[in-house]
């Protein structure tokens, strides 16, 4: 079966999505919401912050919104894959790590099937418009692409996480 980019993304996205899925289900309570140092997140506040940006920027906007800034999407994607720690675009970005790991999980999975679906239509691919609040409005192959990289970036500062926890104990 041939995929088409946009659905090879989609199962890549999602694969990041099931290997979390995979590493913070075999956590104790204990190393879930472990803070390693002031300033960073526990394991539970990451999964929740990505829910969040699922939930966000996932979300097709009816309004236009800001255009499309290419140059601070380019940097955003770099700074993500050299590991540097950027601000948060917006405060509704913020993991209170207040709510439980299932249900974080079950909105993720509900995010993500939401926009995976709307942009099975090839019309929808490039018509519907995603908005970010600092990058702007986005067609649905750019938000893939960053939804992507930003997983990424935060699958390997759990995985790091996760291993400076299991040696603290």
């Amino acid at each position: 079966m041939n995929l088409s980019p946009l659905q090879q993304a989609m199962r890549v996205i999602q694969g990041q999505r099931l290997e979390i899925e995979e590493q913070v289900s075999a956590l104790d309570p204990a190393l879930l919401n472990a803070v390693p140092r002031p300033g960073e997140w526990s394991a539970l506040q990451i999964v929740h912050h990505l829910v969040l940006a699922s939930e966000q920027v996932g979300t097709p906007s009816q309004q236009a919104g800001p255009r499309f800034r290419p140059l601070l999407y380019a940097f955003v994607l770099l700074a993500l894959r050299l590991n540097v720690r950027l601000p948060l675009p917006s405060p509704g970005l913020e993991p209170r790590g207040e709510v439980a790991l299932p249900d974080l999980l079950e909105r993720w999975r509900q995010a993500q099937a939401g926009m995976f679906d709307l942009l099975e239509s090839p019309q929808a691919q490039s018509q519907t418009r995603f908005v970010h609040a600092v990058i702007g409005s986005m067609t649905g192959g750019q938000v893939l692409r960053l939804s992507r990289v930003h997983t990424a970036y935060h699958t390997r500062q759990l995985t790091r996480q996760i291993e400076r926890a299991r040696k603290m104990t």
